[in-house]
C-alpha cells in the first residue's frame, strides 16, 4: 500500500519538479542526477533562499518538494519515468484509496491512516457498510471513484447532528433519496428529523436537506448554504437555527 509521503511525491511530476528546480538555478541537471549532487544542490538553495535573508520560506518549500521528487524518482525509475510523459493527466490523489476494486465502497470517507475496515456482518441495512456497498452498486460501481464521487449524509434529530459517514453514489435525486431512506434504518436508535447531504456535486457550502417524517423520506429535497470553517455544515451556529426554523415550517 503506498504511504501520504508516496501519495504527495506523486502530486507533483519529475518533468515539473526539474522545471521548479531550473528556474531557480539554471545549473541544475536534468538526468543522471545523483543523490549527491541532489545533497549539494539542497545546501545551495537552503543558503539562497532562507527565511533570514528575506525569503518567506515558501520558495524553500517547493525547491525542497521539488528536491524529494527527483530524489525519490532516483530511488523508483518507474516514477521518473511516468512522469516526463506529460500528455498523460495525472492521477488524483484519491484515486489512491487502498484495497482492491471489489472493497473500494467501503472507502467513501477515508481520509488516510488505517484504511477502513469492509467487513460486512450482517447483509442489511442495520451494517454500515452492506449500505455503503449496496450504494456504490445502485450508482453504477464505478471502478475508480473519487473525492467528487463522495456524499455525506448528517441525520439531524432537531438539536444535533448524529451518525455522519460517507458513501460513493452519484447525483440523481430519487437514488439520494433512497440511500437517505436507509439511514434511517441505520441509526433506527435515533429520531431523525432531517438528513442533510453535502458534496462536491452538489456544490462547496451547499447542503441537500430531506424532511423525515413518520421514519420515512418525503420526494421533496431542500437546499442550504452554510458558513462553516470547513465542510461540516453543523459547525454553522447559524445554519443549524436556520435548519431547526425550516424544520418547523416545512413540518406544517
Amino acid at each position: 500500500m503506498k504511504t501520504i509521503r508516496d501519495i504527495i511525491l506523486l502530486e507533483m511530476s519529475y518533468a515539473d519538479a526539474i522545471d521548479i528546480l531550473q528556474r531557480h538555478d539554471s545549473s541544475f541537471p536534468t538526468r543522471n542526477i545523483s543523490k549527491e549532487t541532489i545533497t549539494v544542490y539542497r545546501r545551495r538553495f537552503a543558503k539562497k533562499y532562507h527565511p533570514d535573508l528575506g525569503h518567506t520560506g515558501e520558495e524553500l518549500k517547493l525547491i525542497n518538494a521539488a528536491l524529494d521528487v527527483v530524489s525519490k524518482s532516483s530511488d523508483e525509475p518507474d516514477i521518473r519515468y511516468y512522469h516526463t510523459r506529460r500528455e498523460e493527466p495525472r492521477q488524483e490523489r484519491t484515486s489512491y484509496y487502498p484495497g482492491n476494486r471489489d472493497t473500494i465502497w467501503a472507502q467513501a470517507g477515508w481520509s488516510g491512516g488505517l484504511p477502513n475496515d469492509d467487513t460486512i456482518y450482517r447483509n442489511d441495512f442495520t451494517n454500515l457498510n452492506y449500505l455503503k456497498k449496496k450504494a456504490w452498486e445502485a450508482s453504477g460501481s464505478k471502478p475508480n471513484p473519487t473525492k467528487r464521487d463522495e456524499f455525506t449524509f448528517w441525520q439531524f434529530d432537531g438539536r444535533f447532528s448524529r451518525s455522519v459517514t460517507s458513501v460513493f453514489a452519484k447525483l440523481d435525486v430519487p437514488l439520494l433519496k433512497k440511500i437517505a431512506s436507509w439511514f434511517i434504518t441505520w441509526v433506527g436508535d435515533y429520531k431523525s428529523q432531517a438528513i442533510c447531504i453535502t458534496g462536491r456535486q452538489i456544490g462547496n457550502r451547499k447542503v441537500r436537506v430531506l424532511l423525515v417524517r413518520d421514519g420515512k423520506v418525503p420526494y421533496s429535497m431542500y437546499e442550504m448554504s452554510h458558513n462553516s470553517f470547513n465542510q461540516n455544515p453543523f459547525n454553522d451556529e447559524d445554519f443549524v437555527e436556520k435548519l431547526k426554523r425550516n424544520l418547523e415550517t416545512w413540518s406544517r
